[in-house]
């Protein structure tokens, strides 16, 4: 909170289906939308708070992500600033950071749900478009960069048309369908 104010970038916590901010900012819109909607995919509340210190006390140590945005200049800024060895931080967007506990990301969560499904990795299909999903990437078996991929993202093994192309789906058919790889 202190680096986000301090930078003045907007930012917000995730904890126990709720997100919390203290206004909705352009990159919390989508989150916006998803609390308003009365069954949406995940039961997600939108809880504006006054200040950044009522954003601490409401969450307290149970914040899952928190996601600052603002120019790029800024966010690289706050990369500089922030803890890396007690935090996994990735960019998106180019004008996001999330922030989450070390070891915790895309590739971890899909390890847990693979070894609780008896999945091997090298059966994933892991599909993504910027940086927050290398840590995905290098643990699936075919990691897929979608076209519209920002650099971060390039680190996949596999290339797909854009997801505004149908590239998920010619994922699934050249991979699952079809068999290549």
């Amino acid at each position: 909170v202190e680096v986000a104010e301090a930078l003045d970038l907007h930012y917000c916590a995730f904890c126990a289906h709720t997100v919390y901010s203290r206004f909705v900012f352009p990159g919390l819109e989508k989150y916006a939308q998803m609390a308003r909607r009365p069954r949406g995919p995940l039961p997600l509340a939108l809880r504006l708070v006054p200040s950044g210190t009522a954003l601490l006390a409401a969450v307290g140590e149970g914040a899952l992500d928190v996601m600052l945005s603002g120019s790029p200049e800024r966010i690289q800024a706050a990369r500089k600033l922030l803890a890396p060895e007690s935090l996994t931080i990735t960019g998106f967007g180019g004008a996001n950071l999330e922030l989450v506990a070390r070891g915790v990301d895309k590739g971890s969560g899909l390890a847990l749900v693979a070894e609780r499904l008896g999945v091997s990795p090298r059966y994933i299909l892991a599909l993504g478009d910027d940086e927050n999903d290398a840590a995905m990437f290098r643990y699936a078996g075919f990691p897929v960069a979608m076209g519209n991929a920002a650099p971060g993202a390039l680190a996949a093994r596999y290339r797909t048309a854009a997801n505004t192309r149908a590239g998920v789906a010619r994922a699934i058919e050249r991979f699952c369908l079809e068999g290549e790889g």
